[in-house]
């Protein structure tokens, strides 16, 4: 920097810099007479903190603790004041000086707290960390979600020895079991509410499924089984609950759900490519048919696109009512065959 000072004077130099502290330089020109340079060094020293944030999730239904139940995150058993708490959204920040360890906590009427460590000691400069923190409910309405996880390409349970997790609204349960012998599992869930649910298999295709327990009831039992499909060059899958204007290719809103499920799998697995195929009934023209299939599987891809990924990993194709599922002639038959779905051509 370079700056031109009056003289007879006395100034002091800092240097604004976020997340850094700057040492002062005094530059005294109170004696001078005649135009001089000086040079001054600035010194920049990182904050000696670390800011740590994140957000108070109810442990069972991984959904953020509602603000009536009045939450609070607690560092080391205590409220810290400097610590700030948007109860709209159960999220909290903090800023703490690194080189120690601290316990947090989350504190709520009618929730049990489960106390996390966070580490600090590794951190030598300013740095972010995003903690998120979990309380158990108490005397919660559970709903026990049981079943199996099927290969769909053999159509049985899945293979003794996988390693099976399950993500609820895209966040991994913790109170899932999982007997890796049979491919049985039982997941608790709070009733009243619907949720995204994805079995979470290496190497296959995790389909997400949305569970509906708005009018379960307390303590019941909900069978249910969930579908992976190894990733091999040449499987395909349908892509459920995708939904058009009659006669166009303008996606429905209801369809982003699965669409977005679709995204997550193209990110955790950045090698993949793949042919999405549209399908419909018999009903109309074959010509007319096959060019809304193909205009319908290219909105797939360019939705697929537009929330970022790449479009070298995609082709689209419409195959009109040539590839039917099941038979046309009922109204049920008709609505299967009406679909999208993508064909893995490359891993």
């Amino acid at each position: 920097f370079t700056a031109l000072l009056p003289l007879n004077a006395r100034y002091e130099f800092t240097s604004l810099v976020k997340n850094f502290i700057s040492d002062t330089a005094v530059v005294d020109v109170r004696g001078r007479k005649l135009y001089t340079e000086d040079t001054v060094y600035l010194t920049l020293r990182t904050l000696p903190y670390v800011l740590v944030s994140g957000v108070a999730y109810d442990s069972y239904s991984l959904q953020p603790i509602d603000r009536k139940y009045q939450p609070k995150v607690l560092i080391d058993g205590k409220a810290v004041d400097s610590l700030k708490f948007d109860g709209s959204k159960s999220a909290y920040e903090v800023t703490l000086p690194y080189g120690k360890k601290y316990s947090f906590s989350v504190q709520a009427q009618e929730y049990k707290s489960l106390p996390v460590e966070v580490d600090l000691t590794p951190y030598t400069e300013y740095s972010k960390l995003t903690t998120d923190l979990y309380a158990q409910p108490l005397n919660a309405n559970m709903v026990t979600l049981y079943g199996k996880v099927i290969n769909t390409k053999t159509g049985a349970p899945l293979e003794p020895g996988q390693i099976v997790k399950m993500k609820v609204n895209k966040r991994e349960a913790l109170n899932f079991q999982y007997n890796d012998k049979n491919a049985s599992y039982r997941l608790m869930l709070p009733a009243g509410t619907d949720y995204d649910i994805t079995p979470s298999v290496k190497n296959f295709y995790n389909k997400m499924e949305a569970v509906d327990l708005r009018k379960a009831q307390p303590r019941s039992k909900v069978p249910r089984d969930f579908f992976v499909m190894p990733l091999e060059v040449g499987q395909s899958v349908d892509i459920e609950n995708i939904y058009f204007e009659t006669g166009k290719s303008t996606l429905k809103p209801e369809s982003y759900r699965s669409l977005n499920a679709l995204v997550d799998f193209f990110n955790e697995y950045p090698n993949v490519k793949v042919l999405v195929g549209g399908h419909t009934d018999n009903t109309g023209s074959e010509a007319v048919n096959k060019r809304l299939s193909k205009l319908r599987a290219q909105a797939v891809a360019d939705y697929l696109v537009g929330q970022g990924v790449s479009p070298d990993r995609f082709q689209s194709e419409g195959y009109g009512s040539s590839r039917p599922k099941v038979s046309n002639k009922t109204k049920e038959g008709r609505a299967k065959n009406r679909r999208t779905d993508f064909t893995i051509m490359g891993l």
